[in-house]
C-alpha cells in the first residue's frame, strides 16, 4: 500500500514538472490508537511573477472524497481539476500576441501571490501532515518529511471535492475544527461568482427540496405551504452547522486550514447527470482565485461568526445572542435568589441542634 501511495505522488509531481512548475512530495505517518496511517502528499508551487512571494493561495484536493471517507470513493475529478488549473494558470503569452489583445487572452500571468497546489493523500490526515510541516508545528503522533518547497503566508485556500462525472449544484462547506469559521466575505464572493457563471449554490449538499415526509401527519395546507418548506430547508442547514460545531469536527479538508488563521472553504460538486461539468466549475474557481488574488490585506471586514441558513441568507450573532444570554443568565440568578436545597437542610439541622437541651 505504501508503494502505491508513493507511485501516485511520483506521477503527480512529474505532471507538475512537465508544466514547468516546481513540485515535490512528502511522506507521513500518523500513529493512532487503532494503528498507523501512512501516505504521500504531492504539492507544487507556482511562483508569482509580480511579487516576492510573501503571500500565497492554496488550491487543494484530497485523494478521497468526503462522500467516500468511509467507503473509499475517490476524488479523481478533483485531483484532475487541480492539474488542469495548474496548466491553465501557468500558460504564458506568446510573443506573437499583440499587446492590444492581452485583455482577451485567457492565459497570461497576473498573479500577485504564489499559488500552491496540494494533492493530499487520504482524506483529512494528508492535509493535516502537510499543514503541520508547512507551519513547523508537528503533533507528537505525526512523523513526516519536511517540505523542500515553501512559500509565504497563506491567506486563503480553496479545496475541490468533485466525486461525480457531472454536477447540478456547487455545495459550500465552511466549518473548521473546534467551530472556527472563515470570514464571510469569502463565502459571499464564491456565491456571487457562481451565480454569475450560472451554477447554483447550495449549503453543504442540501438541494432545494426539503424533506417533510416525516411530518406527514400535518394538514395538507401546512405540508404543501411554500413558506413552511423554505423554513424546513433553512432549519436543516442550521441543525447541520450546529452539529459540526458541537462535535468540533471540520466539515471538510478546508477546516484544517482554520487552525492557522487561513480562510478556506470546500467546493463540493453535487453529483448529477448534468448540466454542469469541468468547464463550469473551472470558471468559478478561476474567478474566485482572481478575487482572492486582489486582496491587499487579510479578510477582516465581515463576520467571523454566523449561522448560514441558505447560500444567500444568514443569521448574524446579534440576532440570537441575546436569547442565549437570557437563557443561560438565569442559572446564576437562580442560585442567587434561591439557595440550594442541601444548604437549607444544613441550616435546619443546625437550628435543631441549638434548640435541643442536653440530657
Amino acid at each position: 500500500m505504501t508503494e502505491l501511495f508513493s507511485r501516485r505522488a511520483t506521477f503527480l509531481t512529474s505532471e507538475f514538472r512537465k508544466l514547468g512548475i516546481s513540485s515535490s512530495s512528502q511522506r507521513y505517518t500518523f500513529s493512532t490508537t487503532t494503528g498507523q496511517r501512512t501516505g504521500t502528499n504531492a504539492y507544487a508551487v507556482l511562483a508569482s511573477p509580480r511579487a516576492p512571494g510573501n503571500e500565497a493561495i492554496v488550491i487543494s484536493a484530497s485523494w478521497l472524497s468526503r462522500t467516500g471517507e468511509r467507503n473509499g470513493s475517490l476524488n479523481l475529478r478533483g485531483v484532475a481539476m487541480v492539474l488542469a488549473l495548474a496548466g491553465f494558470l501557468k500558460r504564458k503569452v506568446p510573443k506573437s500576441i499583440p499587446r492590444s489583445l492581452l485583455t482577451t487572452w485567457i492565459g497570461y500571468s497576473l498573479w500577485a501571490k504564489d499559488i500552491v497546489f496540494v494533492v493530499s493523500d487520504g482524506y483529512l490526515e494528508g492535509m493535516q501532515a502537510w499543514l503541520a510541516a508547512y507551519h513547523g508545528s508537528f503533533p507528537s503522533s505525526l512523523t513526516a518529511d519536511s517540505l523542500t518547497l515553501s512559500s509565504g503566508v497563506i491567506w486563503t485556500a480553496l479545496n475541490i471535492d468533485y466525486p461525480g462525472h457531472s454536477l447540478s449544484h456547487l455545495g459550500i462547506l465552511f466549518e473548521g475544527s473546534n467551530g472556527r469559521l472563515p470570514n464571510q466575505d469569502l463565502l459571499n464572493s464564491f456565491q456571487r461568482i457562481s451565480q454569475k457563471e450560472g451554477v447554483p449554490v447550495v449549503v453543504y449538499d442540501h438541494l432545494d427540496e426539503p424533506r417533510l415526509n416525516d411530518f406527514s401527519f400535518l394538514p395538507a395546507i401546512i405540508h404543501n405551504n411554500l413558506e413552511v418548506q423554505i423554513y424546513a430547508s433553512q432549519a436543516r442547514n442550521i441543525v447541520r452547522q450546529f452539529g459540526y460545531q458541537a462535535r468540533g469536527r471540520p466539515s471538510g479538508v478546508h477546516g484544517l486550514f482554520h487552525q492557522f488563521r487561513i480562510d478556506a472553504i470546500t467546493m463540493f460538486a453535487v453529483p448529477a447527470t448534468g448540466p454542469h461539468g469541468f468547464h463550469a466549475i473551472g470558471r468559478v474557481i478561476e474567478s474566485t482565485l482572481r478575487t482572492t488574488n486582489n486582496l491587499l490585506e487579510r479578510l477582516h471586514a465581515s463576520f467571523f461568526f454566523y449561522v448560514l441558513t441558505g447560500p444567500e441568507r444568514f443569521l448574524k450573532i446579534g440576532s440570537y445572542l441575546p436569547s442565549a444570554v437570557l437563557k443561560f443568565g438565569r442559572i446564576p440568578l437562580g442560585f442567587a435568589v434561591s439557595p440550594p436545597k442541601n444548604h437549607k437542610r444544613r441550616e435546619v439541622g443546625r437550628g435543631a441542634e441549638g434548640q435541643s437541651s442536653p440530657s
